[in-house]
C-alpha cells in the first residue's frame, strides 16, 4: 500500500512538473507569435497612411503637369511639348505605383490616363496644337480625381489610427488579462507541485522507516533479526562496561526441530516459531530477545548477572513448545560479560554452553561458568592462528599403528594430524576447534587429508590408512564424496586402501552424515566409526550405516566391570558382528587393558569372534615418518 502510495505520488509530482513546462513553452511561443501580429497590424496601418503620402506626392505631380500645359500653351515648341509629355509620364508612373496598392483605384486611374492621352493627343494630332480647353479640361480631370482620391485616402488614414489606437488599446487590456490568467495557472499549479513534492518525501519517509523495520527484524516471528542483534550486541556490552553493569547472554535452540518440520511440515514448523516468539515477548521491555536465523534465538539481558540470566532460561526451557502431536523443547546457554571481553569471546562461550545443553539432551540450562574448567574455549587469538596454519598449511602427520589380536603384525594406520610448533596450539583439538569457530573446518580436514596421503605417497606404505574426517565436515553443505575421490586420484592412492573414520561425538546432523558416509562407499571408500559407545550417536548410527569397522572408545573399556557398559559393549559387539565389521580396541595402554581387550567377547559372554585388531600407546606411539625410520613402527613396544 506505501509502495502504491508512493506511486502515486510521483506520477502527480512529475505530472504537475510537466504541466508546468508546457504552460511555459505555451507562453513562450504565444509571446513570440504576438509581435508578428502586432506588426502585421501596424504594417496594414503605415501601408494606408503611405496611400495618403503618395496621393500628395500625386497632387505635386498633377501641379508639375500643370506647368508643363501652361508652358506648352505659351510656347508651343517641340520642347515644350517633351517637357509636357515627361510630366505626364512621371504622373503616369506614380499613378500606376500606387495603383498597385488597391486594384479599385488602379482600375480608375488606368481609365483616367487613358481618357486624358487620348484627348490630348487626338487635340494635338488634330489641328496641330494643343487647345486651352484641352488644357483646363485635362488640368481639371486631374486635379478633381487627385482630390477625391486624396480625400477618399484621408478618411481611411483616419479610420486607419483610430482603428489602430483602438486595436493597441484592447491589446493591452488582452495582454493584461493573458498574463494574469498564465500567473494564476502558474500559482496553481506550483501549488500542486509543493503539494506532491510535500507528499512524496512524506510517502518516501514512511517507506524508508518500512524498509529500516524489514532489514532489522524477522519476517516470520516479528522479533529482532541477525543484523539487529549483530548491531545491539556491542551498544549493550558498551554501556554495561562504562558504567560497570552486569550484562547477559542466552542463546537458544529449539531441540528436535527439524524432525518436527518433517513430520508436521514447514506450516507447523513455522508456528512453532511463533509459539517461542510469543514466549520470548514476555520478557521485560529492557531485554532484547532475537531470532538469529532458522531455530537459533538469543536473549540480551541488560543489567542482569549470570545467576538472575540462569533463572530466567530455566524458565524459558522449562516451558514446552507444542502444535498438533509434535512438542519441542528449548537447549539455552549462558554467558555473562567479563571486563575487557571480546564480544566474539563472549558469544563464544554462550555458544559452547549452549552445545553441552544440546550434549546432555536438551531442555536444559547451562551456564558457562559450570563447565569452564572442562570447557573448550576458543579465543580470537586462536582463530587468527589458525586462519594463518590453513593458509600456509602448517600440519604434519603422524601414523599409529594398529596391530592385530595377537599383536604379532601391523594391519593398518590411522593418520593423526599435528599442527606445527610455531602456531602454538596445544593439540589438534584447539586447532580443529579454531577452525570450526572461524567457519573453515572442512579447510582444515582436507588440508590434514593431503598431508595423510601426501606422506603415504612418499613412504610407499601399502597398508589400509585410517583418515579422521569430522562430522562437521560431512554435513557441510559444500563437501562431496566426489573431492575426497579427486585427492586419491592425485595422490596415487587407491580407494579400497582407505578408511575414513566417522565419530560419534559431535554429530548433529545424523541424516547429512550418514548420505555423505554412503557416498563415499559407493566410491570403494571404507568407513569406521569412531569412539563408538562415547556419546548419544553410536547406536542410531550402527543401525543406519554399515561400517567395515567399528572402533571401541577407550572409556568403555575402562568400564568394562560396570554391567551397564558391559550391556553397550554386547550391543556393540552383537550389531559389528551381524554387519561383518572388524572391531578394533582403541586405547589400550595398559597390560590390564590389553588382556581385557583381546577376551571382551568372552568376559561379557558374546558369540562373537570379538576384538581382532589393537591400538594404542602400549603398542606404538604415533610417529611422523623420517627418511630413516619411515612411517612407523615394525615392532610393538609390548606384547
Amino acid at each position: 500500500m506505501v509502495f502504491n502510495a508512493h506511486r502515486r505520488a510521483a506520477l502527480g509530482y512529475a505530472t504537475v512538473t510537466a504541466a508546468i513546462f508546457l504552460v511555459v513553452m505555451a507562453c513562450i511561443g504565444v509571446a513570440a507569435h504576438r509581435p508578428a501580429v502586432l506588426s502585421a497590424q501596424a504594417d496594414a496601418v503605415e501601408l494606408e497612411f503611405g496611400h495618403a503620402s503618395s496621393l500628395q506626392t500625386l497632387r505635386l505631380y498633377v501641379d508639375h503637369v500643370r506647368e508643363a500645359q501652361e508652358e506648352l500653351w505659351i510656347e508651343h515648341t517641340t520642347a515644350s511639348w517633351a517637357a509636357y509629355a515627361q510630366a505626364r509620364r512621371w504622373f503616369s508612373e506614380h499613378v500606376t505605383r500606387i495603383g498597385s496598392w488597391n486594384p479599385t483605384y488602379a482600375a480608375r486611374a488606368t481609365l483616367l490616363y487613358d481618357r486624358y492621352v487620348s484627348d490630348t493627343l487626338g487635340a494635338f494630332n488634330g489641328d496641330g496644337d494643343v487647345t486651352p480647353a484641352v488644357l483646363t479640361r485635362d488640368y481639371a480631370a486631374l486635379e478633381e480625381y487627385a482630390y477625391r482620391q486624396a480625400s477618399l485616402q484621408y478618411y481611411r488614414a483616419y479610420a486607419s489610427q483610430a482603428s489602430y489606437d483602438s486595436f493597441r488599446a484592447h491589446n493591452d487590456v488582452e495582454r493584461f488579462g493573458f498574463l494574469l490568467i498564465v500567473g494564476i495557472v502558474t500559482i496553481v499549479l506550483l501549488g500542486l507541485s509543493q503539494f506532491y513534492r510535500i507528499r512524496l518525501q512524506r510517502v518516501s519517509e514512511e517507506r524508508i522507516a518500512l524498509l529500516a523495520h524489514a532489514a532489522l527484524n524477522d519476517a516470520l516471528t516479528g522479533l529482532r533479526n541477525l543484523r539487529a542483534f549483530e548491531e545491539d550486541l556491542p551498544k549493550g556490552a558498551a554501556v554495561a562496561q562504562r558504567f560497570n553493569h552486569p550484562i547477559s547472554l542466552v542463546l537458544l535452540d529449539v531441540d528436535h526441530f527439524k524432525e518436527a518440520n518433517d513430520q508436521s511440515g514447514h506450516a507447523a514448523g513455522d508456528e512453532i516459531l511463533k509459539q517461542i516468539a510469543s514466549l520470548l515477548r514476555t520478557l521485560r521491555e529492557a531485554d532484547g530477545a532475537y531470532r538469529l536465523g532458522g531455530d537459533e534465538f538469543a536473549v540480551m539481558l541488560p543489567g542482569t548477572a549470570a545467576a538472575g540470566a540462569e533463572v530466567l532460561a530455566r524458565r524459558l526451557v522449562s516451558e514446552p513448545v507444542r502444535h498438533g502431536k509434535s512438542v519441542v523443547g528449548l537447549s539455552a546457554g549462558i554467558a555473562q560479560l567479563r571486563p575487557g571481553e571480546a564480544l566474539a569471546d563472549w558469544r563464544e562461550r554462550a555458544d559452547i554452553a549452549l552445545y553441552e545443553a544440546k550434549r546432555r539432551g536438551g531442555r536444559t540450562a547451562v551456564l558457562f561458568e559450570h563447565i569452564e574448567a572442562h570447557a573448550r574455549f576458543v579465543g580470537a587469538d586462536a582463530v587468527s592462528r589458525v586462519r594463518d596454519l590453513i593458509e600456509h598449511k602448517g600440519v604434519q602427520t603422524a601414523f599409529q599403528p594398529i596391530w592385530n589380536r595377537e599383536a604379532t603384525k601391523i594391519v593398518a594406520y590411522e593418520a593423526l594430524a599435528r599442527p606445527l610448533r610455531e602456531y602454538s596450539f596445544v593439540g589438534p583439538q584447539e586447532a580443529f576447534d579454531a577452525a570450526s569457530r572461524l567457519g573453515r573446518i572442512m579447510d582444515l580436514d582436507l588440508l590434514c587429508m593431503r598431508s595423510a596421503l601426501s606422506a603415504v605417497r612418499e613412504h610407499g606404505v601399502d597398508l589400509p590408512i585410517f583418515l579422521n574426517v569430522t562430522p562437521a565436515t560431512l554435513e557441510h553443505p559444500l563437501f562431496a564424496a566426489a573431492t575426497v575421490g579427486a585427492l586419491l586420484r592425485d595422490y596415487g592412492v587407491k580407494p579400497s586402501r582407505v578408511v575414513i573414520e566417522i565419530t560419534e561425538r559431535t554429530i548433529r546432523d545424523l541424516n547429512t552424515v550418514v548420505r555423505s558416509a554412503e557416498a563415499l562407499h559407493q566410491l570403494g571408500i571404507r568407513v569406521a566409526l569412531d569412539d563408538a559407545g562415547a556419546g548419544s550417536s553410536g547406536m542410531a548410527l550402527l543401525s543406519s550405516l554399515t561400517f567395515d569397522f567399528v572402533k571401541l572408545d577407550r572409556s568403555l573399556l575402562l568400564e568394562g566391570h560396570n554391567p551397564k557398559a558391559r550391556g553397550i559393549l554386547a550391543g556393540i559387539l552383537a550389531i559389528a558382528e551381524a554387519m561383518g565389521a572388524v572391531l578394533i580396541a582403541e586405547g589400550i595402554e595398559t597390560e590390564e587393558l590389553l588382556d581385557f581387550a583381546r577376551n571382551l567377547h568372552r568376559i561379557i559372554g558374546v558369540q562373537s569372534q570379538g576384538v581382532l585388531a589393537l591400538q594404542g600407546y602400549l603398542l606404538g606411539r604415533p610417529q611422523i615418518p623420517t627418511a630413516s625410520s619411515g612411517i612407523g613402527a615394525e615392532e610393538p613396544l609390548s606384547a
